[in-house]
This record gives structure tokens, sequence and C-alpha cells, in this order.
């Protein structure tokens, strides 16, 4: 995986995910309590709060299996 610094801010009661590019994937938790994810590349999901706590397992889960 590239080199990201795992900067994140708060703004506009949004967490940008940010290494340090031109865009910042942006979460944001809904008012129905869902997790709203914004992608660099102009798409969106939304998910429930609990997948959303699943998301850092899978992607380390998917990072080892390449290995």
């Amino acid at each position: 995986m590239p080199y990201c610094k795992n900067i994140m801010k708060t703004k506009n009661n949004q967490i940008l995910l940010c290494c340090g590019g031109k865009g910042c994937p942006r979460l944001s938790r809904l008012d129905n309590g869902m997790i709203k994810i914004d992608d660099d590349f102009g798409g969106s999901i939304t998910i429930k709060a609990d997948e959303a706590l699943l998301v850092g397992k899978a992607v380390d889960q998917l990072s080892k299996k390449k290995k």
C-alpha cells in the first residue's frame, strides 16, 4: 500500500481522511445514525455504524492476504 500519513481532520461535522493528496474521503454521521462515506471519485455509500466499524478490520485482513 502507498504511504499515508493517516491524517484525520474534523471539518464541518465530518472526518476527512487525508494522505496529503488532493481528494480526501469524508465520513459523516447522518441524522438516522447511518455513516456516509464520500470517496475521492465522487461516489458515496451509506452503511450502518456497526458495519463502518468493521472496515478497518477488513482492510487489515485484505492486506494480509496479499503478502
